[in-house]
């Protein structure tokens, strides 16, 4: 199935750019990578910035219409992310699209201030054992987030994951009139779909 809807959110929302760390235990590489996430009432558009530190979209007011390999989209009615990939130019480009699981957060009473923002802690526990915590905003009641660390009740300011060894946090967050829409011409699979494409 060929995407070529658009969908346009033009509230009023943010962009947040995080610092991620490695928490790898044998990890030599200090520097931080950049993120940016972009957020309006009902859709998000999550992408890294390359190791050049150079923003492909830093100017840029609309998200969702230049192709970036694994950026993530998340749309907060339905519940649904969209992960793009995108090969050369000669292949198809897929949005992997599941339904976010946002289950097994405990919440905590205990807070903390991140630019000037009071951040509440949550913690999930995996079947593997593996512990995420994270920091999000109850005054800004959406449930945005990086990466995938989405569908608590506010926007996560802070993650530190041990599955994945990786510490993110916020470290700007400009207001303005930021539109997201869905990307044209990307193939819609589920993970297993895609999986199977790639054999």
């Amino acid at each position: 199935m060929v995407c070529s809807f658009q969908c346009m959110q033009a509230q009023q929302g943010f962009s947040i750019l995080y610092e991620q760390y490695s928490l790898g235990i044998n990890n030599t590489d200090t520097r931080p990578r950049s993120n940016r996430l972009i957020v309006t009432d009902s859709l998000s558009f999550w992408y890294n910035i390359p190791e050049n530190g150079k923003d492909p979209m830093k100017k840029d007011t609309l998200f969702g219409v230049k192709d970036l390999h694994h950026a993530v989209l998340f749309n907060n009615k339905s519940r649904v992310y969209y992960s793009e990939v995108t090969f050369p130019e000669d292949q198809p480009k897929y949005l992997i699209t599941d339904t976010l699981e946002s289950s097994g957060w405990v919440y905590f009473d205990q807070y903390k201030e991140i630019l000037g923002t009071r951040c509440r802690a949550a913690l999930r526990v995996n079947k593997q054992n593996d512990s995420t915590l994270a920091w999000f905003a109850e005054s800004i009641p959406n449930s945005f987030g990086p990466f995938y660390y989405m569908g608590l009740p506010g926007l996560v300011l802070e993650v530190y994951d041990q599955a994945r060894f990786r510490h993110l946090k916020a470290i700007e967050i400009k207001k303005g009139g930021f539109q997201v829409i869905m990307p044209r011409g990307f193939i819609l699979v589920s993970p297993d779909e895609f999986a199977n494409r790639r054999q």
